[in-house]
Protein backbone atom coordinates (compact mmCIF):
# COMPACT_ATOMS: atom_id res chain seq x y z
CA UNK A 1 0.00 0.00 0.00
CA UNK A 2 2.73 2.31 0.73
CA UNK A 3 4.99 1.42 -2.39
CA UNK A 4 1.50 2.21 -4.40
CA UNK A 5 1.05 5.40 -2.58
CA UNK A 6 4.75 6.71 -3.15
CA UNK A 7 4.36 6.83 -7.03
CA UNK A 8 2.69 9.61 -6.86
CA UNK A 9 -0.38 8.61 -8.28
CA UNK A 10 -2.49 7.54 -5.18
CA UNK A 11 -3.93 4.36 -5.15
CA UNK A 12 -7.82 3.96 -3.86
CA UNK A 13 -9.13 0.66 -1.89
CA UNK A 14 -12.91 0.95 -3.18
CA UNK A 15 -14.92 -1.91 -1.30
CA UNK A 16 -18.10 -3.23 -3.26
CA UNK A 17 -19.09 -6.39 -1.49
CA UNK A 18 -18.54 -8.76 1.21
CA UNK A 19 -18.87 -12.43 1.26
CA UNK A 20 -19.01 -14.79 3.95
CA UNK A 21 -16.60 -18.20 4.57
CA UNK A 22 -19.22 -21.53 5.99
CA UNK A 23 -17.60 -24.98 7.07
CA UNK A 24 -19.16 -28.33 5.51
CA UNK A 25 -19.23 -31.53 6.36
CA UNK A 26 -20.31 -34.91 4.26
CA UNK A 27 -21.01 -36.93 7.24
CA UNK A 28 -23.72 -39.87 6.09
CA UNK A 29 -26.33 -39.61 7.63
CA UNK A 30 -25.86 -36.15 9.45
CA UNK A 31 -27.58 -33.60 7.90
CA UNK A 32 -26.35 -29.81 7.36
CA UNK A 33 -28.51 -26.30 8.53
CA UNK A 34 -26.60 -26.92 11.41
CA UNK A 35 -26.99 -30.11 12.59
CA UNK A 36 -23.79 -30.54 13.33
CA UNK A 37 -22.32 -27.79 15.29
CA UNK A 38 -18.71 -27.16 16.76
CA UNK A 39 -17.44 -24.25 18.70
CA UNK A 40 -13.83 -22.14 17.05
CA UNK A 41 -11.19 -24.13 18.83
CA UNK A 42 -12.48 -27.38 18.05
CA UNK A 43 -12.64 -26.94 14.55
CA UNK A 44 -8.85 -25.45 14.53
CA UNK A 45 -7.85 -28.86 16.45
CA UNK A 46 -9.66 -30.50 13.58
CA UNK A 47 -7.89 -28.75 11.05
CA UNK A 48 -4.45 -28.82 12.55
CA UNK A 49 -4.91 -32.90 12.87
CA UNK A 50 -5.16 -32.37 17.19
CA UNK A 51 -8.38 -34.00 16.97
CA UNK A 52 -8.49 -36.86 14.42
CA UNK A 53 -11.78 -38.56 14.39
CA UNK A 54 -15.19 -37.49 14.44
CA UNK A 55 -15.60 -40.06 17.18
CA UNK A 56 -13.63 -37.57 19.46
CA UNK A 57 -15.23 -36.89 23.13
CA UNK A 58 -14.87 -33.00 22.72
CA UNK A 59 -16.75 -33.36 18.94
CA UNK A 60 -19.48 -36.04 20.72
CA UNK A 61 -20.37 -33.57 23.70
CA UNK A 62 -21.20 -30.91 21.56
CA UNK A 63 -22.95 -33.14 19.31
CA UNK A 64 -24.82 -35.80 21.66
CA UNK A 65 -26.64 -37.90 18.75
CA UNK A 66 -23.65 -38.29 16.54
CA UNK A 67 -22.83 -41.28 18.06
CA UNK A 68 -25.63 -43.37 17.00
CA UNK A 69 -24.97 -42.11 13.39
CA UNK A 70 -21.29 -42.74 13.24
CA UNK A 71 -20.06 -46.95 12.64
CA UNK A 72 -19.07 -48.56 14.77
CA UNK A 73 -15.70 -48.82 16.89
CA UNK A 74 -13.53 -45.98 18.37
CA UNK A 75 -12.27 -44.47 15.33
CA UNK A 76 -13.92 -42.74 12.15
CA UNK A 77 -11.02 -40.62 10.62
CA UNK A 78 -11.89 -37.28 9.60
CA UNK A 79 -10.36 -35.78 6.24
CA UNK A 80 -9.41 -32.12 6.34
CA UNK A 81 -9.94 -30.82 2.89
CA UNK A 82 -8.24 -27.40 2.09
CA UNK A 83 -7.06 -25.28 -0.45
CA UNK A 84 -3.28 -25.94 -1.67
CA UNK A 85 -3.60 -22.45 -3.57
CA UNK A 86 -3.90 -18.66 -1.83
CA UNK A 87 -7.48 -18.10 -1.28
CA UNK A 88 -9.79 -16.05 0.39
CA UNK A 89 -11.59 -18.68 2.35
CA UNK A 90 -7.83 -19.87 3.39
CA UNK A 91 -7.55 -16.21 5.16
CA UNK A 92 -10.73 -15.97 6.45
CA UNK A 93 -11.24 -19.54 8.08
CA UNK A 94 -6.94 -19.19 9.52
CA UNK A 95 -7.91 -15.17 10.66
CA UNK A 96 -11.10 -16.94 12.25
CA UNK A 97 -9.14 -19.69 14.85
CA UNK A 98 -6.71 -17.18 15.46
CA UNK A 99 -8.90 -14.39 16.27
CA UNK A 100 -11.44 -16.35 17.84
CA UNK A 101 -9.50 -18.83 19.85
CA UNK A 102 -6.11 -17.08 20.47
CA UNK A 103 -3.42 -19.71 20.87
CA UNK A 104 -5.40 -22.28 18.96
CA UNK A 105 -4.06 -20.98 15.77
CA UNK A 106 -0.40 -19.54 15.03
CA UNK A 107 -0.78 -15.73 13.67
CA UNK A 108 2.00 -17.09 11.14
CA UNK A 109 -0.34 -19.85 9.57
CA UNK A 110 -3.07 -16.89 8.82
CA UNK A 111 -3.25 -16.21 5.45
CA UNK A 112 -4.40 -16.85 1.84
CA UNK A 113 -2.14 -20.25 2.30
CA UNK A 114 -1.35 -22.10 5.18
CA UNK A 115 0.86 -25.21 5.83
CA UNK A 116 0.23 -26.67 9.34
CA UNK A 117 -3.22 -28.56 7.81
CA UNK A 118 -4.10 -32.21 9.59
CA UNK A 119 -1.80 -35.05 8.47
CA UNK A 120 -3.48 -36.75 5.49
CA UNK A 121 -5.65 -33.84 4.40
CA UNK A 122 -6.23 -33.49 1.03
CA UNK A 123 -5.20 -30.53 -0.99
CA UNK A 124 -7.69 -28.86 -3.57
CA UNK A 125 -7.04 -26.47 -6.41
CA UNK A 126 -9.87 -24.31 -6.55
CA UNK A 127 -13.23 -23.71 -4.85
CA UNK A 128 -15.09 -25.81 -7.71
CA UNK A 129 -13.12 -28.56 -6.74
CA UNK A 130 -13.79 -28.10 -3.07
CA UNK A 131 -17.25 -28.25 -3.36
CA UNK A 132 -17.02 -30.99 -6.30
CA UNK A 133 -14.75 -33.22 -3.36
CA UNK A 134 -17.10 -32.43 -0.46
CA UNK A 135 -20.37 -33.22 -2.46
CA UNK A 136 -19.19 -36.56 -3.41
CA UNK A 137 -17.98 -37.96 -0.05
CA UNK A 138 -16.79 -41.40 -1.76
CA UNK A 139 -13.42 -43.01 -1.90
CA UNK A 140 -13.55 -43.54 -5.41
CA UNK A 141 -11.08 -46.29 -5.06
CA UNK A 142 -13.06 -48.38 -1.95
CA UNK A 143 -16.92 -46.95 -2.44
CA UNK A 144 -16.43 -45.83 0.95
CA UNK A 145 -17.72 -42.47 2.75
CA UNK A 146 -14.65 -40.09 3.46
CA UNK A 147 -16.33 -38.09 6.19
CA UNK A 148 -14.38 -35.18 5.32
CA UNK A 149 -14.48 -31.32 6.36
CA UNK A 150 -13.67 -29.03 4.07
CA UNK A 151 -14.38 -24.61 3.70
CA UNK A 152 -15.78 -22.67 1.15
CA UNK A 153 -17.78 -18.96 0.32
CA UNK A 154 -21.34 -19.88 1.89
CA UNK A 155 -23.29 -18.83 -1.06
CA UNK A 156 -21.15 -21.21 -3.34
CA UNK A 157 -21.80 -24.47 -0.97
CA UNK A 158 -25.09 -23.74 -0.08
CA UNK A 159 -25.97 -23.54 -3.75
CA UNK A 160 -24.24 -26.65 -4.42
CA UNK A 161 -26.43 -28.75 -1.68
CA UNK A 162 -23.28 -28.87 0.64
CA UNK A 163 -24.09 -29.66 4.47
CA UNK A 164 -23.07 -26.76 6.73
CA UNK A 165 -21.81 -26.77 10.00
CA UNK A 166 -23.17 -24.24 12.93
CA UNK A 167 -20.01 -22.04 13.50
CA UNK A 168 -19.59 -20.02 17.11
CA UNK A 169 -19.94 -16.43 16.49
CA UNK A 170 -18.12 -13.58 19.20
CA UNK A 171 -21.65 -13.44 20.98
CA UNK A 172 -21.13 -17.40 21.71
CA UNK A 173 -23.99 -18.39 19.80
CA UNK A 174 -24.23 -20.81 17.21
CA UNK A 175 -25.62 -19.71 13.46
CA UNK A 176 -25.14 -20.99 9.91
CA UNK A 177 -24.90 -18.68 7.32
CA UNK A 178 -28.41 -18.71 6.19
CA UNK A 179 -29.73 -17.75 9.78
CA UNK A 180 -26.86 -14.75 9.83
CA UNK A 181 -28.04 -11.10 9.27
CA UNK A 182 -26.86 -9.37 6.65
CA UNK A 183 -29.36 -7.64 5.55
CA UNK A 184 -28.83 -3.46 4.34
CA UNK A 185 -30.68 -2.39 7.68
CA UNK A 186 -28.20 -4.36 9.96
CA UNK A 187 -25.35 -3.85 8.01
CA UNK A 188 -25.85 -0.10 8.31
CA UNK A 189 -25.72 -0.08 11.83
CA UNK A 190 -22.72 -2.66 12.17
CA UNK A 191 -20.25 -1.60 9.42
CA UNK A 192 -19.55 2.24 8.89
CA UNK A 193 -17.87 3.15 11.78
CA UNK A 194 -15.64 -0.02 10.71
CA UNK A 195 -14.41 1.33 7.40
CA UNK A 196 -12.29 4.20 6.71
CA UNK A 197 -13.32 7.56 5.72
CA UNK A 198 -11.72 7.62 2.53
CA UNK A 199 -11.12 4.85 0.09
CA UNK A 200 -7.27 6.53 0.30
CA UNK A 201 -7.23 6.07 3.87
CA UNK A 202 -5.13 2.74 4.61
CA UNK A 203 -7.36 -0.23 5.20
CA UNK A 204 -4.80 -2.52 6.47
CA UNK A 205 -6.37 -3.12 10.06
CA UNK A 206 -9.81 -3.16 8.19
CA UNK A 207 -11.09 -6.73 9.62
CA UNK A 208 -14.26 -8.00 9.53
CA UNK A 209 -13.90 -11.85 11.17
CA UNK A 210 -15.59 -12.48 14.43
CA UNK A 211 -17.22 -9.03 15.39
CA UNK A 212 -19.88 -8.54 17.57
CA UNK A 213 -23.51 -9.12 17.31
CA UNK A 214 -25.53 -12.07 18.08
CA UNK A 215 -26.47 -12.22 14.31
CA UNK A 216 -23.16 -11.23 13.37
CA UNK A 217 -21.38 -14.06 10.78
CA UNK A 218 -17.89 -14.87 12.31
CA UNK A 219 -15.96 -15.24 8.77
CA UNK A 220 -17.11 -12.22 6.98
CA UNK A 221 -15.09 -10.72 3.96
CA UNK A 222 -14.56 -7.98 2.00
CA UNK A 223 -14.13 -7.86 -1.83
CA UNK A 224 -12.26 -4.44 -3.18
CA UNK A 225 -11.41 -2.64 -6.00
CA UNK A 226 -7.67 -1.29 -6.44
CA UNK A 227 -7.95 1.63 -8.74
CA UNK A 228 -5.54 4.63 -8.99
CA UNK A 229 -7.09 7.70 -8.75
CA UNK A 230 -5.77 9.71 -11.89
CA UNK A 231 -6.70 7.58 -14.75
CA UNK A 232 -6.04 9.94 -17.34
CA UNK A 233 -3.44 7.91 -18.77
CA UNK A 234 -5.67 5.44 -19.52
CA UNK A 235 -7.47 7.56 -22.54
CA UNK A 236 -11.18 6.40 -23.47
CA UNK A 237 -10.39 3.68 -20.75
CA UNK A 238 -9.81 5.54 -17.65
CA UNK A 239 -13.99 6.68 -18.54
CA UNK A 240 -14.94 3.25 -19.19
CA UNK A 241 -13.17 2.09 -15.70
CA UNK A 242 -15.02 5.20 -13.60
CA UNK A 243 -18.40 4.23 -15.21
CA UNK A 244 -17.84 0.97 -14.41
CA UNK A 245 -16.83 1.32 -10.74
CA UNK A 246 -19.68 3.55 -10.54
CA UNK A 247 -22.14 0.74 -12.16
CA UNK A 248 -21.02 -1.86 -9.73
CA UNK A 249 -22.14 0.08 -7.11
CA UNK A 250 -25.75 0.79 -8.25
CA UNK A 251 -28.39 -0.57 -6.62
CA UNK A 252 -29.48 -2.74 -9.62
CA UNK A 253 -26.38 -4.40 -9.40
CA UNK A 254 -27.00 -4.80 -5.50
CA UNK A 255 -29.98 -6.46 -5.94
CA UNK A 256 -28.00 -9.23 -8.03
CA UNK A 257 -25.84 -10.07 -5.64
CA UNK A 258 -27.66 -12.45 -3.10
CA UNK A 259 -29.04 -14.69 -6.17
CA UNK A 260 -25.13 -15.19 -6.34
CA UNK A 261 -24.61 -15.82 -2.87
CA UNK A 262 -22.72 -12.38 -2.53
CA UNK A 263 -23.77 -9.61 0.26
CA UNK A 264 -24.15 -5.81 -1.08
CA UNK A 265 -22.35 -3.36 1.19
CA UNK A 266 -25.02 -0.98 3.04
CA UNK A 267 -26.34 1.20 0.57
CA UNK A 268 -25.13 4.43 2.88
CA UNK A 269 -21.44 2.75 1.79
CA UNK A 270 -22.54 2.56 -1.86
CA UNK A 271 -23.42 6.24 -2.23
CA UNK A 272 -20.49 7.72 -0.30
CA UNK A 273 -18.06 5.59 -2.38
CA UNK A 274 -20.28 6.67 -5.83
CA UNK A 275 -19.82 10.39 -4.95
CA UNK A 276 -15.72 9.80 -4.26
CA UNK A 277 -15.85 8.21 -7.73
CA UNK A 278 -17.48 10.90 -9.43
CA UNK A 279 -15.60 13.50 -7.65
CA UNK A 280 -12.04 12.18 -7.14
CA UNK A 281 -11.28 9.65 -9.88
CA UNK A 282 -9.62 11.63 -12.39
CA UNK A 283 -9.83 11.17 -16.11
CA UNK A 284 -8.86 12.68 -19.36
CA UNK A 285 -11.30 15.47 -20.11
CA UNK A 286 -11.94 15.01 -23.96
CA UNK A 287 -13.34 11.51 -22.47
CA UNK A 288 -14.80 12.27 -19.23
CA UNK A 289 -18.63 12.30 -20.48
CA UNK A 290 -17.72 9.44 -23.60
CA UNK A 291 -19.41 6.47 -21.49
CA UNK A 292 -22.39 5.86 -21.40
CA UNK A 293 -25.29 3.57 -18.81
CA UNK A 294 -28.67 2.66 -20.65
CA UNK A 295 -30.71 2.02 -17.64
CA UNK A 296 -35.15 1.63 -17.95
CA UNK A 297 -35.27 5.66 -18.48
CA UNK A 298 -33.63 5.67 -21.62
CA UNK A 299 -33.31 2.56 -23.83
CA UNK A 300 -32.55 3.54 -26.99
CA UNK A 301 -28.36 3.29 -26.24
CA UNK A 302 -28.03 -0.17 -26.07
CA UNK A 303 -26.61 -1.07 -29.45
CA UNK A 304 -24.26 2.47 -29.93
CA UNK A 305 -20.74 2.69 -28.94
CA UNK A 306 -19.65 3.66 -25.27
CA UNK A 307 -22.86 2.30 -23.95
CA UNK A 308 -22.64 -0.19 -21.45
CA UNK A 309 -26.14 -2.17 -20.93
CA UNK A 310 -27.12 -5.07 -19.16
CA UNK A 311 -31.19 -4.81 -21.14
CA UNK A 312 -29.37 -4.96 -24.65
CA UNK A 313 -28.01 -7.96 -26.62
CA UNK A 314 -26.36 -7.19 -29.87
CA UNK A 315 -28.23 -6.26 -33.01
CA UNK A 316 -27.93 -9.63 -34.75
CA UNK A 317 -28.39 -11.51 -31.66
CA UNK A 318 -31.48 -9.78 -30.75
CA UNK A 319 -32.81 -9.99 -34.48
CA UNK A 320 -32.66 -13.46 -34.60
CA UNK A 321 -34.42 -14.44 -31.63
CA UNK A 322 -36.91 -12.20 -33.38
CA UNK A 323 -37.08 -14.12 -36.35
CA UNK A 324 -37.09 -17.55 -34.09
CA UNK A 325 -40.09 -16.22 -32.08
CA UNK A 326 -41.63 -15.13 -35.77
CA UNK A 327 -41.17 -18.91 -36.33
CA UNK A 328 -42.78 -19.98 -33.30
CA UNK A 329 -45.95 -18.15 -33.79
CA UNK A 330 -45.80 -18.79 -37.56
CA UNK A 331 -46.10 -22.76 -36.79
CA UNK A 332 -48.32 -22.71 -34.01
CA UNK A 333 -50.78 -20.59 -36.58
CA UNK A 334 -50.21 -23.37 -38.93
CA UNK A 335 -51.41 -26.16 -36.15
CA UNK A 336 -54.77 -24.33 -36.04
Amino acid sequence: WSAANATGNPAAQIPYLLNSVSVFHNIPGVGGKGALKLDCRTLASIFNGTIASWSHPTITALNPDLKETLPPGDSVPITVVYRVTGSSSTYGLTNYFNKACPGAWPANQVGPTATNWAPGAKAVANSQEMVAELASGINPTTGQPVYEIGYVESGQGIKAGLKEIALVNAEGLYLTSDRADFSNAYLERILPDKFPASPEDDWNSVNLIAQPGNNTWPITLITFFYVRTDLSWLGEGGGLLKLLLSSTLSSSVAALMPDLGLIPIPSSLRQNYTSYINTRLVVDPAYASLWRVENTANRTLGNQDYVLSADRKTYMTDTLFGVERNVEVLGNKMKL
